[in-house]
């Protein structure tokens, strides 16, 4: 039996409590003891003890057997676990390969990891480039609106000086019809005018 070593405390107050037990009875603590020990034993029952023991051994084989089933069923689950494991690394194995060799690298995590790397660094300079590009044509499409619109407002301008000027070239014309009008009138006037003054002078001349 291993030995234990106590205080220097708790042997005192030991010995005190055997102290005040063996004066209680008039004994000393030796005594005292050995008729504790004595007691004990007699109170101590083998068939009884055996009887427990037996149970205890019977309760502890059937305890063994339950923990070796259940040691069974867990090494059943391990080896179906690692069937399943092998089963994984086998597809991440192929998965590796087949997506270094989409990607056109060695089968490796590194040099997966540093494609991947390289084509987000691309994609986000595409998506830059994008943005760059969606801002240049909304400029040329803010600019096209505008040369649009002062496009139209020439035009407009364009139509309504059309429209003046066939308004004046109508007047014009009207206004030459007018003037011809006049013009063959005074030439009429004059010619008759004319006439009359050279029939009043042909009397003088006959």
């Amino acid at each position: 039996m291993k030995k234990v070593r106590i205080s220097c405390d708790v042997a005192l107050k030991v010995r005190q409590h055997l102290d005040a037990h063996a004066q209680e009875n008039g004994i000393s603590r030796a005594k005292f003891i050995e008729t504790a020990v004595e007691d004990k034993i007699e109170g101590f029952n083998v068939h009884k003890e055996n009887k427990r023991l037996t149970q205890a051994h019977a309760q502890a084989e059937r305890d063994i057997f339950a923990e070796e089933q259940r040691a069974a069923k867990l090494k059943e689950q391990r080896d179906g676990l690692a069937s399943e494991k092998e089963q994984l690394t086998v597809k991440h194995t192929d998965r590796i390969k087949e997506i270094a060799s989409a990607l056109g690298v060695p089968d490796t995590i590194g040099h997966i990891k540093q494609r991947i790397a390289e084509l987000n660094e691309k994609c986000e300079q595409l998506e830059r480039e994008k943005t760059e590009r969606t801002e240049q044509r909304d400029e040329f499409e803010r600019l096209l609106h505008a040369e649009t619109d002062a496009y139209n407002k020439c035009y407009e301008r364009a139509e309504s000086l059309k429209n003046e000027r066939n308004r004046f070239k109508a007047q014009a014309e009207e206004v030459k019809s007018k003037f011809d009008t006049c013009e063959e009138k005074l030439t009429r006037l004059l010619m008759r005018n004319w006439w009359a003054r050279l029939w009043n002078k042909l009397p003088w001349i006959a």
